[in-house]
């Protein structure tokens, strides 16, 4: 059974973004960009700060403005790296 209120994008940061990947994304990096008016200012601030920390990370190339399979793609790396990364004994903390 799926969730109703997974569907509700002023919900969730994670609903939000499902909402705005399926209406094409966004690229905004303030709360009071116009493809981030429909959520509440909490939400907003996160979204934008979602593309904020993505253009500071050049070597990712993304954002809420990608495509899901090229944000699947990102994250399958991220996983291959991070095992890669285990395997070798060295811990990293992400913040």
């Amino acid at each position: 059974m799926t969730d109703p209120t997974n569907f509700q994008p002023d919900l969730t940061v994670r609903n939000a973004i499902r909402h705005i990947l399926s209406k094409g994304g966004s690229t905004g990096i303030t709360p009071e960009d116009p493809s981030f008016s429909e959520y509440p200012r909490e939400i907003a601030s996160r979204l934008a700060g979602i593309n904020l920390a993505a253009k500071d990370h050049p070597d990712l190339n993304i954002s809420l403005a990608s495509d899901k399979e090229h944000l699947r793609d990102t994250v399958r790396k991220l996983n291959d790296k991070r095992d890669e990364i285990d395997a070798e004994g060295v811990f990293v903390i992400i913040n």
